[in-house]
């Protein structure tokens, strides 16, 4: 019997259209954003990054065995996962090891997770023998934040909006529009 067996992209492609599925059977009106996001990571190790983003305050959703071609919530075989999904509220992480040997692993980019109460995430984390770089919380206009290294040096950043800021921001660029609207202004440099 042949069996068809999925690349990895068109896996993560499926789990990504499953978490994006507008599930109220309405006809759709055009594209719009749901609010959820998948975030696909290159590490080295899946199972300690499982381990390792469950410290961050994230949850194991799911593994996916290519060799059995199954999604299963534990990992009990010898072989290594090659996949592995963390969740928490409407943000999915995945965790895979590269398809191809030049695919690269953590550095360059920055992931901003957005919390309710930053001290607090950073108490959590602190409390689970994760050290921030600085260890602690920085304080800025727009964000309180701080950030973690995981084992691959993907650089993860927690933090909580200063909503005073961004709205200040929302009618200075509100203003500038309407201005720009009645001619008083050139939206150009």
């Amino acid at each position: 019997m042949n069996y068809f067996k999925p690349a990895r992209s068109i896996v993560f492609l499926i789990v990504a259209m499953m978490a994006l599925a507008d599930d109220d059977g309405a006809e759709s009106t055009g594209s719009r954003f749901t609010g959820e996001r998948l975030t696909l990571l290159y590490v080295s190790d899946v199972h300690r990054s499982v381990e390792f983003y469950k410290l961050l305050g994230f949850e194991h959703d799911y593994y996916y065995d290519y060799q059995k071609e199954v999604y299963v919530l534990d990992w009990v075989e010898e072989y290594p996962p090659e996949y592995a999904e963390m969740i928490q509220g409407q943000i999915r992480v995945g965790l895979t090891t590269p398809e191809e040997s030049g695919q690269a692993l953590g550095g360059g980019v920055r992931h901003y997770f957005l919390v309710e109460d930053v001290a607090a995430h950073f108490a959590l984390i602190d409390g689970n023998g994760i050290v921030a770089e600085p260890h602690e919380v920085e304080e800025r206009p727009w964000m309180n934040f701080f950030t973690v290294a995981d084992p691959d040096n993907h650089q993860i950043v927690f933090g909580t909006k200063n909503q005073a800021y961004y709205d200040l921001a929302r009618e200075q660029i509100n203003n500038l529009e309407r201005r720009s609207k009645e001619g008083q202004i050139s939206t150009s440099n």
